[in-house]
């Protein structure tokens, strides 16, 4: 199955790279891997995640239900595990992206050069966002309107966009846990910091 995958991706995105993403169909791509529409269509809502090697943005109902079963809460209300574990489920989901280090290059041209992958992007993006938000709300038992699960879901995946762009520059040579890992470190030490100011009334 992972062949198959690998294949999609590669050949859709040898095909962008060719003659720009409206300048083949599906099916296209299907006769080109060998495969039938049916089978395309098992592994990618759309052409133009084939080309980005992105999985459905979608976590398995298991995944949900670990994440918020893993909730244990503290005098401050959030359980001291909430940033390991959204962590793990960044980590997983960019696993799950075909980032291969010999389409890098391509991979990055591609998207620079068209828009609506851009696009596609940042909307896979904004949905995972949302889910990630949602699931932090029901493990940590908040209202829908407490601005902490959208905050931390913000601060975990800007880190992890973040380690994605180093992995594909072209001078890099550490794996995106390395990178992912290194950010949120930072960021665990930034944010640990005594901020000597005077919050604005109202503020938490």
């Amino acid at each position: 199955m992972q062949r198959t995958r690998h294949a999609l991706v590669e050949q859709a995105r040898a095909l962008t790279a060719e003659h720009g993403l409206a300048g083949f169909t599906v099916e296209e791509l299907c006769t080109r891997v060998g495969v039938s529409r049916r089978t395309f269509f098992n592994y990618f809502p759309t052409k133009e995640d084939a080309v980005l090697g992105t999985a459905p943005p979608e976590l398995t109902q298991e995944e949900k239900d670990t994440f918020v079963a893993r909730g244990r809460h503290d005098e401050d209300g959030l359980s001291p595990t909430l940033l390991g574990d959204l962590v793990e489920l960044a980590l997983g989901w960019c696993h799950d992206n075909d980032l291969m280090r010999e389409q890098r290059p391509l991979h990055k041209d591609i998207v620079r050069n068209e828009p609506n992958l851009l696009a596609r992007l940042f909307a896979i993006g904004e949905t995972k966002e949302r889910e990630l938000a949602h699931l932090i709300a029901l493990r940590e038992k908040l209202p829908p309107d407490d601005p902490r699960p959208r905050l931390a879901v913000k601060l975990v995946m800007g880190l992890a966009f973040d380690a994605v762009d180093e992995l594909l520059a072209d001078d890099n040579h550490r794996p995106f846990d390395e990178l992912l890992y290194r950010n949120i470190e930072f960021g665990r030490r930034l944010f640990g910091q005594h901020l000597d100011i005077t919050p604005p009334t109202g503020t938490p």
